[in-house]
This record gives structure tokens, sequence and C-alpha cells, in this order.
């Protein structure tokens, strides 16, 4: 719901920091469904290591 707000027609990169608690399955299911509900949109995943969230969003 939230990426659904923050993801418009306008942008075009998502960067998802992954946390130290984020599996890689998880990560990549939710990769798998920005791509099926924003086809416009870039993802980049990058390890961030942080311990109180599984993801941290940044949108261009």
């Amino acid at each position: 719901e939230l990426l659904a707000k923050l993801i418009t027609p306008q942008r075009e990169l998502l960067t998802i920091i992954t946390g130290s608690e984020a599996t890689a399955q998880a990560t990549d299911a939710l990769v798998a469904h920005v791509g099926r509900a924003h086809p416009h949109i870039s993802c980049e995943v990058h390890f961030g290591g942080q311990p109180l969230y599984p993801y941290l969003f940044g949108v261009e």
C-alpha cells in the first residue's frame, strides 16, 4: 500500500535497501510484485543491514 502511494507515473526508479531481517525470497517477491504492478519502474536492491526495518525505500 505504501509503494502504491509513492510510485506515480512520473517516477522511474525504486531503490530498495534491505535490512538485516529481510530474506532473499521476500525481496525477490517484492521486486516481482513491483515489476508487475508498475512496469515503468526500474528497481535497484542494495543491502543496508539496518536492524530495525526490513526495508527502506527511495523513489526517484
